[in-house]
């Protein structure tokens, strides 16, 4: 016990001794264990030889892929990048009448729903109710929030199915957060917001229409969902968008998108990566000329020409592949009565194509010898009416070969039709012999067409449907696409014209279009009536089904039907037996 107190009493004159031989142990053991610099390369070149075999492999082959899709020679071409994107939550609220007049809103109800009709409130942040008394809230209509000046922040939850036309035109708003279930982005719906910077789209989104963020000038990006297939003209024209983002699946291919936004003046050209071939969606206007580089594999997106009609020249002789869609020369540039574009197409060696050109688009391989499909021209019609004469000994009418601004075509031979082969504003009414067509003989710019007759077994057929002045363009559209071959189980054409579509929508209201998506077309009674009265005066076959639907609608809305007579005489329903 007395050497242990002797040892204490020693202690503070230890102290120094025992950290220095604490401190050499710790050095020791910690030299022992790190290796040194000849050791660390050793070991990395041992254990890591192969990872960098790999990556030496793996960046060689990014070159290769970078000189093959290089448009243009130069790294100006903007391509989105492909982003897994996740939204921002929208809380659910649920309000009763009062509550909701409080904050400032106007709202009707419907017979299960509500739309908000208005907003009249000092907040600067709103989060729209999912449910007021109970009722779902499924639509903003029509102008309900236009040249709002206090609103900044919207937060618009799932129950919402419907957002009205220039619903926040010209408001102040600077964010919107759209939460899961709206299908689309309605016409004009933000165009004028000015400080709009920030939009998260729902992952249901199918379409955004046109002029739905024109002159959004805050908005430098947004992501588009995997859902996104239609994309409407001048959506996003004259706004701030620098760049935006994509899923996989995202289809952008309309060039009029982005059209006069940052995006085609900062770059000679836009292009989207939904397949492996880069695929040019749009072209910088300020360009006279484009060439493609040694090996390329492009694709020309529909309309992405369109606005390229003075002088330029597209130099594909290097490129391995070249595919030009079928509306890569479409109605933008050949309208009627609009002066022919000069521009000079120089195609890759070897290319098969069978696209259809005006006599004065110069298109040569890259010898310079004439481009051999070059003498099938288009037939350009003008006049009120005119007749097959001018189509020669033609047998078969090309792909948007027929354009033209007359309102009535006759066309009595028997002739083979090949996809989208009219493209005429105009025309009402067209007449043909026997008819043989695999695809939609009709451009989507065939708005008025209003009746179209043919042979078949002997026997004229005519069939009727509502023109684009008195159905939406959508409807119009989906009931163009009835004008086609049908066939049966077996693969084998029984028909001409499908009248499944037009019940699908008059039925139910909805349809899958071309890219298997569910539309919802909402069918006012006008177009109902209109669509029923125009079934009746056609010519009805057996393939046609059981019209009794359109005569039961007709039988229980006479009223309202004798009013559309008024302001539309073709569509007066008392000349039809519907008893």
């Amino acid at each position: 016990m007395p050497d242990l107190v002797a040892l204490f009493e020693k202690a503070p004159a230890l102290i120094p001794i025992i950290i220095i031989i604490f401190i050499v142990v710790v050095v020791l053991v910690i030299r022992t264990g790190i290796p040194k610099k000849e050791d660390i390369r050793k070991e990395i070149e041992e254990n890591f030889s192969t990872k960098d075999q790999w990556t030496n492999a793996m960046n060689e082959e990014l070159k290769n892929v970078e000189k093959k899709t290089r448009v243009l020679m130069e790294d100006d071409v903007y391509v989105p990048k492909q982003i897994e994107f996740k939204g921002e939550a929208v809380p659910e609220a649920f309000m009763a009448s009062k509550e909701a007049v409080k904050m400032g809103l106007s709202f009707r109800k419907k017979t299960n729903t509500i739309r908000i009709t208005g907003y009249h409130g000092n907040e600067d942040e709103l989060v729209i109710p999912s449910y007021i008394d109970g009722m779902r809230v499924n639509e903003i209509g029509q102008e309900a929030f236009r040249d709002d000046k206090k609103l900044k922040v919207v937060m618009i939850p799932s129950t919402l199915r419907k957002i009205g036309d220039r619903a926040f035109y010209g408001s102040i708003i600077e964010k919107c957060v759209i939460a899961p279930g709206l299908g689309y982005i309605s016409s004009h719906c933000f165009a004028q917001c000015r400080s709009l910077s920030k939009v998260i789209l729902p992952e249901t989104l199918c379409s955004i229409e046109s002029g739905a963020f024109m002159d959004c000038t805050s908005l430098k990006y947004i992501h588009f969902p995997a859902a996104l297939y239609k994309t409407g003209n001048f959506a996003f024209s004259g706004s701030g968008l620098e760049s935006f983002t994509i899923t996989a699946t995202s289809r952008i291919y309309n060039s009029l998108f982005f059209v006069n936004t940052p995006l085609q003046t900062k770059y000679k050209a836009v292009a989207n990566t939904f397949s492996p071939v880069l695929s040019i969606i749009l072209f910088n206007k300020t360009e006279k000329k484009f060439i493609f580089p040694s090996g390329a594999d492009v694709f020309i997106s529909d309309n992405a020409l369109e606005l390229l009609a003075k002088g330029a020249v597209f130099d594909f002789s290097a490129c391995k592949k070249l595919t030009l869609s079928d509306k890569a020369f479409s109605r933008f540039i050949f309208t009627p009565g609009k002066k022919e574009p000069d521009c000079k197409i120089i195609l890759p060696h070897g290319e098969p194509d069978d696209n259809y050109f005006p006599p004065n688009v110069e298109v040569k391989n890259a010898d310079g010898s004439e481009y051999k499909q070059h003498k099938k021209l288009v037939h350009v019609f003008s006049g009120e009416s005119c007749t097959d004469e001018e189509l020669g000994d033609a047998k078969v009418i090309a792909s948007f070969g027929i354009r033209g601004d007359s309102q009535k075509l006759d066309f009595k031979r028997n002739c083979t039709i090949e996809e989208n082969a009219f493209i005429c504003p105009e025309l009402r009414e067209i007449r043909f012999g026997r008819i043989s067509a695999n695809d939609c003989i009709f451009d989507n710019s065939c708005l008025m067409l209003h009746k179209v007759s043919w042979k078949e077994n002997g026997s004229t057929v005519v069939k009727y449907i509502p023109s684009g002045k008195v159905v939406s363009n959508a409807v119009h559209t989906e009931l163009l696409a009835s004008f086609r071959s049908v066939k049966d189980k077996n693969g084998k054409k029984t028909h001409f014209f499908d009248s499944s579509a037009a019940e699908k929508i008059f039925r139910k209201g909805i349809d899958t279009n071309v890219h298997g998506n569910v539309v919802h077309y909402d069918l006012s009674q006008k177009e109902k009536i209109c669509i029923a009265i125009d079934v009746l005066k056609s010519t009805h076959r057996e393939c046609d089904g059981d019209v009794s639907l359109y005569r039961d609608y007709l039988s229980g809305h006479r009223k309202y039907a004798a009013k559309v007579a008024k302001k539309y005489p073709d569509y007066d329903v008392s000349k039809l037996d519907i008893r």
